[in-house]
Order: structure tokens, then C-alpha cells, then sequence
């Protein structure tokens, strides 16, 4: 994300707590959470994983993998915060990462899923690497999809960010 969010699109639905951004070192929602912390470059994609729910995030990009490939690896890092000693919820925050036809939307394999729960508290999932391969896609174009649903209004701050997001194809 080092030159913003070239090649992503990225939607809110609803009004955010804060909007998808781009930032380096340093920012953040604050409410105790740790400030977003780049873990490749210099930048990450963020926003406040809150909102006047129901309501999402998405973000995504078209990508094509090349027949032939003998390997494509989708690889990302993500970290999720939550302050749930603000507010009250009932229904818990999630995110997925899916693969999805990019001509008719359709959710062609999940790849992740991450549910913040409903416990008082605070929460930091800390930073993750993930790695999923997808050769049996070889040959398509695929979106590549991240999805928030944020179920309930304002029921605690949270921070979302996301960094080295790749796709080797050999």
C-alpha cells in the first residue's frame, strides 16, 4: 500500500467509525489500541472496524493467474483490534478473505474467517501472516475479496489493518 490503494477497490457501507485509509507509522483509533505498526514498507490499508451497523467494509482486487503456473500463493498480514469496554455487543464482528468470480460476484472459496467475539474487553489479535495457496485457480481471473461485517451500531472502537498483501505465480 505503499502508493495508496492502486489497483484496490475499497467500499464502505453505512458511516464508518473511520474510513478505509492509508497511513504509515503512528496513526490509529486510539481507546488503549496500538498505533498501526507497517510491517512491510512503510504504509498499511486501515479503517476503524466500527460503524452505524449493519454495515461492511470490502475491499478487493481482479487478479489473473496464469495458465501454466505451477504455484500461486496468496499471501497477507493482518492485525485486529477492539475495545469492547465501550459499548455493548450481541453480535460478533467478523472478517473473511474470499476468492470470488469477478463477473458475477459470486463467493468461489473463503480463505480466512476472524471473529472478534462479544467478551468485555480488549482485544488484539496481533499481527498475522497468512498464506493460502490458490493453483487451482491457474488459468482464471479471480477477485480477491476482503470482507468486514460489522452487525451492530457503535458497540466499541476497533481498528483493522492490513499489509503485504501478494500473489507469487511460478
Amino acid at each position: 500500500f505503499e502508493f495508496d490503494f492502486l489497483g484496490w477497490t475499497t467500499a464502505e457501507t453505512g458511516a464508518p467509525f473511520i474510513p478505509w485509509s492509508i497511513a504509515g507509522a503512528g496513526s490509529g483509533a486510539g481507546y488503549d489500541m496500538a498505533p498501526t505498526q507497517p510491517q512491510d514498507g512503510t504504509r498499511v490499508a486501515w479503517n476503524g472496524f466500527d460503524g452505524s451497523g449493519p454495515m461492511t467494509f470490502t475491499m478487493h482486487q481482479d487478479v489473473a493467474i496464469r495458465a501454466g503456473a505451477s504455484s500461486a500463493v496468496l499471501e497477507w498480514k493482518d492485525r485486529v483490534q477492539w475495545n469492547f469496554f465501550v459499548g455493548t455487543q450481541t453480535l460478533p464482528r467478523s472478517y473473511e478473505v474470499q476468492v470470488r468470480d469477478p463477473a458475477t460476484d459470486v463467493v468461489l472459496q473463503t480463505l480466512f474467517t476472524f471473529s472478534a467475539g462479544i467478551a468485555p474487553g480488549r482485544g488484539d489479535s496481533g499481527w498475522m501472516s497468512h498464506s493460502v495457496n490458490l493453483s487451482a485457480f491457474t488459468g482464471s481471473t479471480v477477485r480477491i475479496y476482503f470482507l468486514e461485517t460489522i452487525p451492530e451500531p457503535f458497540t466499541g472502537p476497533g481498528q483493522i489493518e492490513f499489509d503485504a498483501v501478494r500473489l507469487p505465480v511460478n
